[in-house]
């Protein structure tokens, strides 16, 4: 299975200040080369703002309560010795946490979107009557055969949480996912129009400080 998609949030309490002080703590990021940006809620205490470094395949959105990135590529190249994305994404946290107001980091959350794809000739896959009714879990279903379907494991403790999604990959799943939104060669192979599977995996955990370790 291979990982398209990653986003990583790092939140904490909410800054009061953000609004009025968020633009001169990043400034040096709008230096950095092909940048796009845009605003949302101008004005307001929800103000935010959305940084795409297209070069980078790379999106980071910052907010009163979060710094959320989002990456489309081999995850490794987050993590990896001299990482432009995680050079980024530090530097913008690190800005925010000067601002007047800043309080304490809450919860970081990764989530991971992967994808296996069937050979080119491979039927259409389908869970299949006899299976729903051999399950210990399922006792009823109104459909014989089901082409589009999900299965989620999920498990909580405190304020730790972990959830699991599989199930079928078509051609849709591209959009509704978002799995590539930079439409790279990385992801190139989603649009030969084959059936395959899918995993949606979220984890969320406290955090009382932030390093590359943590992550």
């Amino acid at each position: 299975m291979k990982i398209r998609r990653i986003q990583y949030d790092v939140e904490f309490t909410h800054i009061l200040t953000f609004q009025e002080e968020y633009r001169k703590k990043i400034a040096t990021i709008f230096k950095e080369p092909n940048l796009r940006y845009g605003f949302e809620n101008v004005g307001t205490i929800d103000e935010s703002i959305k940084l795409v470094f297209t070069d980078l395949n790379f999106v980071v959105h910052c907010s009163k309560s979060a710094v959320r990135m989002m990456y489309e590529g081999d995850p490794l190249d987050f993590t990896k010795s001299g990482s432009p994305q995680w050079d980024v994404f530090s530097r913008i946290l690190s800005s925010i946490k000067e601002i007047i107001g800043f309080g304490h980091l809450t919860r970081h959350t990764v989530q991971i979107l992967a994808v296996h794809l069937f050979k080119e000739d491979t039927e259409p896959c389908e869970l299949k009557n006899e299976s729903i009714k051999s399950s210990k879990f399922i006792k009823f279903s109104p459909f014989s055969n089901y082409n589009d379907f999900a299965i989620m494991f999920d498990e909580g403790e405190g304020e730790s949480t972990s959830k699991v999604t599989f199930g079928n990959f078509n051609f849709s799943d591209i959009k509704k996912f978002d799995l590539s939104p930079f439409e790279t060669d990385y992801n190139s192979d989603l649009l030969t129009n084959r059936q395959g599977y899918i995993a949606d995996i979220m984890i969320k955990r406290p955090i009382t400080s932030f390093s590359k370790s943590n992550y």
